[in-house]
């Protein structure tokens, strides 16, 4: 820490941030000088915990400096010696990459004891540390450096000079109190990537954009700022493609017109958007490709915005409670790839069903929570949403043409999506290809396997199906899904034993039930259409 004299240098310390040295607190300090009838000079800090001090600002009814932040206990007097200003980039980089004597490099024997016992091992050796520190001493060559909770401060220092390759840099959790002083810090080195989260920067009037126009990657994580900050700060950045801006408590998004001109990927996790409303502005990024918004609290999708470019979109443990608003992801006719878990509406159905839904409701995804979708998987899924509505949707086709029908048909829809899209893909159903007995359906469930011997290249496909489904209306059914490729040949259904494979029956009965032929858990159902192919 610095031999500071603040009688001399008045008001050097205002705005900076620090660290206590008790405690390990960080603090931004907003008072630098006398406090009443005390003697010597006392820093007024405002705690980022501001459950921390003892009062908010004041000192006998006289305020000494007004906090940020409302709470009655947020701030403190507190002597310079007993805190820390931190270190510049330099210092910590040394310490964190700098050259090490021995052969562990640095790690200390009580360290490999404790890690010894954490895994019952009876001996560790470290291997191979001394080779890794000499290279990463060489600090002319560093490209990406982590100095993450390091207590690094802002001031300056000849970067060119001492970190000449660097170009990603974590500061994140540190004592950055400054962006013009950062900027001209930075501008050295053509920096790429920088994580400055949980670090408390204000805002300034100007934002010093010219020195920051190599930044590709941003990471501005649970640093209390609004999106007219971020738009301040990012939205100009000319080369800026990656934006985190997560745990920032947003709960509002309003993107001006020409902001942000390059920007493929937004970050929005953990923050309080409730709906897809304000998300519609991030629409005015034509570049936008992916959009994170994982842990927040959205309970309603209504997209109303193109978004012709976007591709990859998560919305991962929030509070989506009908399938209606899944059903809203149609809407995004380029989305590819989709991470779509734990959110009520899917927990209340097991994995599998939940992932056939959202597979049947959204036509363009292409890969779900990280998992490629075959054509077969697609095609089943389908023909289970359209099994599961085809009643509904009959009762409303019997009702007689008008108005009555035409309102009947849109509600229908709206709930609905992809209804008439699929019912376009595999004909009008049939009520009686739909009409399952109810009596004790779950005991009779067996766990099949279909395969299509005479289809190349396509996949097994595991369905559970009820032993009292007649042969018939399993035909109905599968036949939907090879219907182009079948050559207008009837289908043919075979079932083949998993505990016997050689044995292979038809099922040549349409008006027996499945149960007929004496179908267990784990067989296969065969499907062939050639009349002259043998098995």
């Amino acid at each position: 820490m610095p031999d500071l004299d603040l009688a001399e240098q008045n008001d050097v310390l205002l705005g900076r941030r620090v660290v206590s040295i008790d405690g390990g607190h960080y603090a931004t300090v907003m008072f630098q000088g006398k406090v009443g009838d005390t003697k010597g000079e006392w820093l007024g800090v405002e705690w980022d915990d501001s459950t921390r001090g003892k009062h908010a600002g004041t000192h006998e009814g006289v305020q000494y400096f007004q906090p940020k932040c409302s709470s009655p206990t947020s701030s403190s007097f507190i002597r310079l010696n007993k805190v820390d200003l931190g270190r510049d980039i330099l210092a910590g980089t040394n310490e964190r990459y700098g050259l090490v004597e021995g052969e562990t490099a640095g790690v200390e024997q009580d360290t490999m004891i404790n890690f010894k016992n954490e895994i019952g091992a009876r001996f560790v050796e470290v291997v191979g540390f001394d080779k890794v520190n000499r290279a990463q001493c060489q600090l002319d060559k560093l490209r990406s450096i982590s100095l993450t909770n390091m207590r690094i401060n802002d001031e300056y220092v000849d970067l060119l000079a001492n970190l000449p390759a660097v170009r990603d840099i974590d500061l994140s959790k540190n004592l950055i109190s400054s962006w013009p002083k950062l900027a001209k810090l930075l501008s050295q080195v053509p920096i790429q990537v920088v994580n400055l989260s949980e670090n408390r920067i204000p805002v300034p009037e100007h934002f010093p954009v010219e020195s920051l126009v190599n930044i590709r990657h941003l990471v501005l994580g649970d640093m209390d700022y609004t999106w007219q900050d971020i738009e301040i700060i990012a939205g100009d950045l000319p080369n800026l493609e990656v934006l985190q801006v997560h745990s920032n408590g947003l709960s509002n998004v309003k993107v001006t017109e020409g902001k942000f001109p390059v920007l493929k990927e937004i970050d929005l996790d953990e923050n309080l958007f409730t709906s897809w409303d304000p998300v519609d502005s991030l629409d005015t990024i034509s570049s936008l490709e992916r959009i994170r918004l994982n842990h927040n609290k959205i309970k309603t999708i209504n997209i109303t915005k193109e978004f012709k470019n976007l591709k990859s979109l998560q919305i991962i443990s929030n509070l989506l409670e009908e399938w209606k608003y899944i059903g809203e992801l149609d809407k995004l006719s380029n989305l590819t790839d989709l991470r779509l878990r734990h959110n009520p509406v899917l927990q209340r159905e097991k994995e599998s069903t939940s992932r056939a839904m959202i597979i049947a409701l959204s036509s363009s995804v292409k890969i779900l929570n990280g998992t490629e979708i075959s054509k077969e998987e697609r095609n089943w899924a389908e023909l289970d949403y359209y099994k599961k509505h085809g009643l509904e949707y009959l009762k409303v086709v019997k009702l007689p043409d008008g108005a009555e029908k035409d309102e009947a048909m849109k509600v229908f829809s709206d709930e609905h999506r992809r209804y008439l899209d699929i019912v376009g893909k595999f004909g009008q159903p049939e009520e009686g290809e739909l009409v399952i007995k109810e009596n004790n359906i779950k005991s009779s469930l067996v766990s099949v396997k279909f395969r299509c011997p005479d289809l190349a290249g396509s996949a097994d496909t595991v369905k559970k199906i009820p032993l009292s489904m007649t042969v018939a209306k399993l035909k109905a059914l599968v036949g939907r899904l090879y219907k182009k490729v079948s050559g207008g040949n009837e289908i043919r259904l075979y079932v083949q034993s998993s505990k016997t494979p050689e044995q292979k029956d038809e099922l040549d009965n349409d008006l027996r039930d499945i149960g007929f032929y004496s179908v267990e858990d784990g067989d296969f159902i065969l499907v062939r259409w050639v009349l002259d192919t043998e098995l």
